[in-house]
């Protein structure tokens, strides 16, 4: 599991499970805005998405791959 922040977008997750399902949830709070202590998660909850399409999962794991070594290739010339 890898964490990216992104300036760009930090309202979605995805989860990929061995390359076969997918899930996206979309938060409706963004990172500025947490949630504290007596919020209900599933307000903070927006539009969610599953898929076990072969084409839609491996779409979203290539995605992921690139992300991972781009990350990591960032995070290796940093030390």
């Amino acid at each position: 599991m890898q964490l990216i922040t992104s300036v760009v977008y930090d309202r979605l997750n995805v989860f990929i499970s061995d390359r076969e399902t997918l899930a996206i949830i979309e938060s409706n709070k963004s990172m500025d805005n947490k949630l504290i202590p007596g919020d209900d998660l599933f307000d903070s909850l927006g539009l969610a998405t599953y898929s076990n399409s072969e084409s839609t999962v491996s779409s979203y794991a290539t995605i992921f791959d690139t992300l991972w070594i781009r990350s990591s290739i960032s995070t290796d010339n940093q030390n």
